[in-house]
């Protein structure tokens, strides 16, 4: 009963996003500091927006992507709500639907990253990554700049990861840790250390991976657990029980609510 409950309601978060398709408003904030509100759609061929005065007689304005400073349009709700299903590990065909809806919608209106980093750990869940890296480049293709984003990176170093393309990854990695910012750098690290899991290097994924990241990058909160959990099975496969003991300790002591401590706790 409950999972058809979560079909249900995926599908109404489905429709939602369906519904929201055909009109998006917003306000563009452009670099002259002038701004404009309306409904807003982007053109990637002439990579323009469009802005629709509503009430107004319905004229439209064009501004160059170059023009734009900020774009302000609301975080659209079913977002969240497939965002947490995929955490919850529920990505059924309705979120990614969902996900993939908003991508489309959301193109270069600030939440088609957030859309699509959910979508292709969604898919890498389903065990499709060559959907998720299909996906992820498209993103990079419309907009380069999410190879900036931490939470956008992240998935797709993982996509890499999962196809094998290693010397990719670690020419991206290498790139992102000298010239990004610290969270960018930090989750690089880590992903650094996955490499040589995957690979079977423990120790090196523990020193060069996760323990850097926990030790040299403990300022940015948002990898900490992760690094935690990463480092205690580390030390599992190492024979070292104390010390994974120890970082799970912390990782529950400090990080409580971190989705690691979560799945420490549920035994997932």
């Amino acid at each position: 009963m409950r999972t058809v409950r979560i079909l249900i309601g995926m599908a109404v978060i489905s429709a939602a996003a369906m519904n929201a398709s055909a009109q998006v408003q917003g306000t563009i904030v452009k670099k002259d500091r002038g701004s404009m509100s309306g409904i807003i759609k982007y053109d990637s061929q002439k990579q323009t927006y469009s802005v629709t005065a509503v009430g107004a007689g319905n004229i439209s304005f064009e501004v160059p992507r170059e023009n734009v400073l900020d774009i302000d349009v609301p975080r659209p709700k079913q977002l969240d709500q497939a965002a947490a299903a995929v955490q919850r590990g529920q990505a059924d065909s309705a979120v990614i639907q969902t996900l993939e809806q908003v991508v489309r919608v959301y193109t270069m209106l600030k939440w088609d990253i957030p859309a699509a980093r959910w979508l292709a750990e969604a898919q890498l869940k389903q065990g499709n990554a060559p959907a998720a890296m299909d996906m992820c480049e498209r993103v990079l293709r419309a907009n380069p700049s999410a190879a900036y984003s931490a939470d956008f990176s992240k998935v797709y170093w993982d996509c890499l990861l999962a196809k094998g393309l290693t010397r990719k990854l670690e020419s991206e990695l290498s790139v992102a840790i000298q010239k990004g910012d610290r969270e960018l750098a930090a989750v690089a690290q880590m992903k650094r250390g996955d490499i040589q899991q995957k690979e079977g290097r423990f120790k090196e994924a523990l020193v060069d991976g996760y323990l850097r990241t926990a030790i040299l990058y403990k300022d940015v909160k948002s990898v900490q657990g992760e690094a935690l959990s990463k480092a205690a099975k580390c030390f599992e496969q190492l024979g070292q029980n104390s010390n994974a003991d120890k970082m799970r300790r912390r990782l529950l002591a400090e990080f409580p609510n971190d989705p690691y401590a979560y799945e420490m706790k549920s035994g997932t």
